[in-house]
């Protein structure tokens, strides 16, 4: 590992967190249970410290008044502002309202902090980090955040960040992360779209890139629109289905609710590659006094009926995009796309559609944030000139 600077990139995702490093001359992103990505879930048990990532995953099914799920849309959050209304809507949770206005998650009927449960997600993380690289805490970091995270956003971050046992040095904007990891394989000429779509968030940068770094030179996105809202739309069509058939409000009921969200993520996934995807599980609803299983069929046709409104919302994002930077297609050098939620297909081709050309997608794109983000932690990075344009840490 490095010294004099920042030690370790922690990339906190609405679905998925890494950490990672500089080791022995390249990136280094640690592994969790032979996983490089660990799930952003962390469940309270009744007794004992909180249990978080892979262990607490099935806690969303067994228990999920408990278990909590993309807490980086909640971070920094007013109750007030309109975008908590929407978080409201769509949450397997109860939200209320923090004495200081902020907006907290509601476990085992007590009110808790987004801080409080980031930090038990990012605590996790060091101490995989710690083993890995042979670090002690308190460790220098570099923290990488959504191009138009509020600073309310960042200042909560940091405060989790700290509870967890890193002294946040540096801010990076997630798009120009992928960048870092990009730049040596770019095709075309030096202005670069970069699109990342993420668990929770669609964010774009237009950069220049040059011998001199990478330049952003325009930013913007959708803090309210990523892959969770993709489950969402399935989950929503899946229960109208069920009233429909059996005149039963899935939505009413907190688990089995939780459980149809939780099945849907995964439907998500398998249609990004098949054709169709199977959802199922026992005893989803109580209808004619007796339980009953779902037991359907998705394919990829309904499914993206359903996502179509998401994806001209992320299109509608890079026309803003490139409006504001003055720009044609075809004054681009490159077209990435990265993160999760840039695998589905239909967000591919509409994309594609509306540029009139073909975007780059990265075969493991989920990792390619915390990838460019790790090199920030280059002694390169860390005793010489930033070569890229990243804001300090509060």
């Amino acid at each position: 590992m490095t010294g004099g600077g920042p030690l370790l990139a922690v990339d906190f995702g609405t679905t998925h967190s890494s950490i990672g490093g500089w080791c022995e001359g390249q990136p280094r992103i640690v592994q969790d249970s032979g996983q490089a990505r660990v799930p952003t879930v962390t469940y309270l048990p009744r007794v004992g410290d909180p249990i978080v990532g892979n262990a607490a995953v099935p806690h969303t099914l067994s228990d999920p008044q408990a278990t909590a799920c993309g807490i980086k849309r909640l971070l920094g959050r007013s109750a007030d502002e309109p975008g908590a209304t929407t978080l409201r809507a769509g949450s397997v949770h109860r939200l209320a309202r923090g004495p200081d206005g902020s907006l907290l998650l509601v476990l085992r009927n007590e009110p808790v902090s987004p801080i409080q449960l980031t930090a038990a997600v990012l605590r996790h993380l060091v101490s995989r980090a710690e083993r890995a690289f042979g670090l002690s805490a308190p460790c220098d970091a570099v923290l990488t955040v959504p191009p138009a995270a509020t600073p309310a956003f960042r200042e909560a971050l940091s405060r989790a960040a700290r509870a967890a046992g890193l002294r946040p040095r540096r801010f990076v904007a997630e798009p120009v992360a992928a960048l870092l990891a990009c730049a040596e394989v770019l095709q075309g000429g030096p202005l670069v779209l970069v699109c990342d779509f993420g668990g929770g968030t669609f964010d774009t940068t237009i950069a220049r890139v040059d011998a001199g770094g990478i330049h952003p030179l325009v930013t913007d996105g959708d803090d309210l629109l990523g892959g969770d809202d993709f489950d969402l739309a399935l989950a929503d069509g899946l229960a109208g289905h069920v009233f429909r058939q059996h005149r039963v409000e899935l939505r009413n009921d907190l688990v089995s609710w939780g459980q149809l969200r939780v099945h849907c993520e995964s439907a998500k996934r398998q249609l990004t590659t098949a054709v169709e995807a199977h959802v199922a599980f026992r005893d989803a609803f109580v209808a004619g006094g007796r339980h009953h299983d779902l037991d359907v069929r998705v394919d990829r046709t309904w499914a993206e009926t359903r996502w179509a409104p998401l994806v001209e919302r992320a299109c509608a994002v890079v026309d803003r995009t490139m409006a504001r930077a003055r720009l044609t297609a075809d004054q681009l050098g490159d077209v990435l796309i990265v993160g999760g939620t840039s695998h589905i297909p239909l967000f591919q081709r509409a994309l594609s559609e509306r540029l009139g050309r073909r975007v780059r997608g990265q075969s493991a794109s989920e990792l390619t944030v915390i990838r460019g983000a790790a090199r920030l932690t280059a002694p390169a990075f860390t005793t010489g000139p930033s070569l890229c344009d990243s804001q300090p840490a509060a």
